[in-house]
């Protein structure tokens, strides 16, 4: 039977009859005709003039923003914002120095200016929020997320925003902050687009400070602010004592 099928496999005329169609068959397949050949020139200039538009229209397209913060009712945070109170210990922060009374007066808070179409990083440092350690007895857990991430991913196709940490005892009305190593790694900790949140423990006995320092990076595909597109980070933070 092997033998039988294995002959006719390989029987001259039957191969030369499936060449023959095979060769028609591709004739049929691969041979435009004149009206579709024009269709497609047609189709491709359209194609052509279309993203040339776009190209235009999104590079000609920036944006400047800034990070917001919200905070839970909680004692133990303050957000970074003009005309908010913090901690009367508390006589500046890493990039504050606007304080009066116990109150900012000008907030210096992270921002970049997204370009579409174009990668970019976070062009000036700012603070984020203040959260008071002194008044918990074994420390605070701190959990901070970025609150519109799918907006964000309507006009980023990524992003890693740089999260550090400063920590400062605030003692005879001066505060000298230093990078908390403890806690974070400098410019090795990111939020990113596809992590929106992060977790903190904090040693009590301090006052931490919150910010983005220079630098990380994002991906901008369109400065958008339509329906829950956004180009600017909100952020809110929880605090529970440990």
């Amino acid at each position: 039977m092997e033998r039988h099928l294995f002959k006719r496999a390989t029987n001259p005329r039957l191969t030369r009859d499936l060449g023959t169609l095979g060769a028609a068959a591709g004739a049929i397949s691969f041979a435009p005709s004149p009206l579709r050949r024009r269709f497609l020139v047609i189709a491709i200039a359209g194609l052509t003039i279309l993203l040339s538009t776009m190209t235009v229209s999104y590079l000609g397209s920036t944006g400047t923003t800034n990070a917001t913060v919200a905070a839970a009712s909680s004692a133990f945070i303050y957000p970074v914002a003009a005309n908010n109170s913090l901690p009367a210990a508390v006589t500046s922060l890493k990039y504050t120095s606007a304080i009066a009374s116990a109150k900012i007066t000008t907030a210096v808070v992270p921002s970049w200016a997204p370009t579409a179409l174009s990668a970019g990083s976070v062009t000036t440092a700012g603070d984020i929020a203040l959260v008071d350690g002194t008044i918990a007895t074994g420390g605070v857990v701190v959990s901070l997320y970025i609150t519109n991430l799918a907006g964000l991913q309507s006009d980023y196709s990524s992003f890693a925003f740089p999260i550090d940490v400063y920590s400062s005892p605030c003692t005879s009305n001066a505060c000298t902050w230093t990078q908390a190593s403890s806690i974070v790694t400098a410019g090795s900790t990111f939020l990113t687009s596809t992590s929106g949140y992060m977790t903190f423990n904090l040693p009590s006995g301090l006052y931490y400070d919150f910010v983005f320092d220079t630098g990380g990076s994002y991906y901008c595909t369109s400065t958008s602010t339509a329906g829950s597109a956004t180009l600017t980070p909100a952020f809110y933070l929880t605090a529970q004592p440990y």
